[in-house]
């Protein structure tokens, strides 16, 4: 049943130049490599995972959660790479 909607989510997702969030395999070779403003991305806020430990909790609780752990990370806010990115 689910399956119909792989599809139209892969077509989101290069439709606006996105990468898969979640990679399963089983050997490392079947991965791409990942470009260079990705490779930045996840040393920025956006990289924070979205933790919900008992796998179950609502999502206002799980994004609140992000959002203390971005606000205390030393990480760089994504708005300034954004930014950057965008003025190349």
């Amino acid at each position: 049943p689910g399956q119909g909607l792989l599809p139209a989510w892969r077509k989101r997702c290069s439709r606006r130049n996105r990468q898969p969030g979640t990679v399963a395999s089983f050997s490392a070779t079947d991965l791409e490599t990942l470009s260079v403003r990705s490779q930045e991305h996840l040393q920025t806020r956006a990289a924070v995972p979205y933790r919900d430990p008992p796998l179950s909790e609502p999502a206002p609780v799980i994004l609140h959660r992000r959002r203390l752990e971005q606000a205390a990370s030393s990480l760089e806010p994504t708005s300034h790479w954004k930014k950057r990115w965008l003025n190349k």
